[in-house]
């Protein structure tokens, strides 16, 4: 996306708000890369979300909001955001989930505010996957889902996406009023590490959703496969199940090829601790399956793992393919076949020197331009054209 420079004053602290009511920590994208970025660039931000904490928080205002588990109370008390949302009178409004669209539409058509709706995910592709929608009514919401946007779309100020596939997606959207925010790490929190191979007490690290669509299965199988061609990995997955079901079956299928020594399951941890832990490793994974979101959206782990220079075997998916080629950081596999992912993981783990050699690419790659500080700027540009305009 290019646009003009238009110049705004940020001597009058052009007041920003950003809100999420599904996000029960400070995010990676919306606090890491975006809050902190638009701070940096002079803005005044606040971000209303359910983190159970107020304050001030890396120049950021931080106000927190209920957050309700049961689907249902959410939808019901999810409009009361609008109350501390207008109390902050904010030029721009910066909203991160699709329930929140009705909000938006409040915000722009009622008070004339600045809107700009981030789409994080293929939200409709998402509603095909989703356990607690019965499977009759998937197909229904997820079209629902896709008219609401596209509509909505129309009268909001501007839209952000994570990846140019999402983006595609609403051309009726003008040039100028959309653009694509990657998901690339923060060098505030992906500081380079000196590289210790005797630190490194995990051979392979999965950051993320554990699921069939996320290939858990894949990777259980393709680590049965290494243990079968002599070897002895051990496993750190750190991240979250769909639910108690997902997380049975799962475990289950560890306990059932009889792998539980080789896996170190953690659940999800703070985004700052994320470096350290990913650092005790020496391959990262991403194991994705060609389901409609992944065919779209760009996995911000394969990212984190090249910031702490690991070398990655990861499902061979358009998106990912815009990053890099096979060989280049690691390996581009096919993502349903577990054999080809424990190939990958053999070659690197009996090749050390030539897997530090891709690991140190990976991260120079990240220091030098796969990182969040000339998306920030982009951010904060696209938001000085926004107010540059009439409403």
């Amino acid at each position: 996306m290019e646009l003009k420079k238009e110049k705004v004053s940020h001597k009058t602290k052009v007041k920003v708000c950003h809100i999420s009511s599904l996000h029960k920590q400070l995010d990676p994208r919306i606090f890491y890369r975006e809050c902190i970025s638009l701070a940096k660039a002079g803005y005044q931000v606040c971000l209303i979300c359910p983190c159970g904490k107020n304050g001030i928080v890396e120049k950021v205002k931080i106000v927190d909001c209920l957050r309700w588990n049961n689907r249902f109370l959410r939808m019901i008390f999810t409009p009361l955001i609008i109350f501390p949302a207008l109390k902050l009178n904010a030029e721009i409004y910066h909203f991160h989930a699709v329930e929140l669209i009705p909000i938006g539409l409040i915000l722009k058509l009622l008070f004339r505010k600045k809107v700009i709706y981030d789409i994080h995910e293929d939200f409709p592709s998402m509603m095909l996957h989703k356990l607690y929608i019965p499977k009759i009514l998937r197909t229904v919401i997820s079209k629902a889902i896709y008219w609401i946007e596209q509509i909505s779309t129309r009268i909001f100020d501007g839209i952000v996406t994570a990846d140019p596939f999402v983006l595609n997606a609403f051309p009726h959207v003008p040039s100028n009023r959309k653009m694509v925010f990657y998901n690339l790490p923060s060098l505030d929190i992906f500081k380079e590490l000196p590289y210790n191979p005797l630190e490194r007490s995990y051979d392979i690290v999965y950051l993320g959703g554990m699921s069939e669509r996320a290939g858990t299965f894949i990777l259980i199988d393709a680590i049965q496969h290494l243990v079968l061609f002599g070897l002895k990995p051990r496993i750190l997955l750190i991240g979250y199940f769909d639910n108690d079901k997902s997380e049975e079956e799962i475990m289950n299928e560890v306990i059932k090829r009889q792998l539980e020594e080789y896996f170190d399951i953690r659940g999800r941890v703070p985004h700052q601790e994320v470096p350290k832990l990913l650092s005790k490793a020496k391959i990262g994974v991403v194991s994705l399956q060609p389901v409609p979101k992944f065919l779209k959206n760009i996995p911000s782990k394969l990212f984190e793992y090249l910031a702490c220079g690991l070398p990655v075997v990861v499902s061979d998916l358009p998106p990912i393919r815009l990053f890099f080629k096979n060989k280049e950081y690691g390996f581009l596999v096919d993502p349903k076949n577990p054999k080809a992912f424990a190939e990958a993981f053999y070659w690197l783990m009996k090749n050390p020197v030539e897997a530090e050699a891709m690991g140190r690419r990976a991260q120079i790659a990240v220091l030098e331009k796969l990182n969040c500080k000339a998306e920030g700027e982009k951010l904060a540009h696209f938001y000085e054209h926004i107010l540059s305009n009439g409403a």
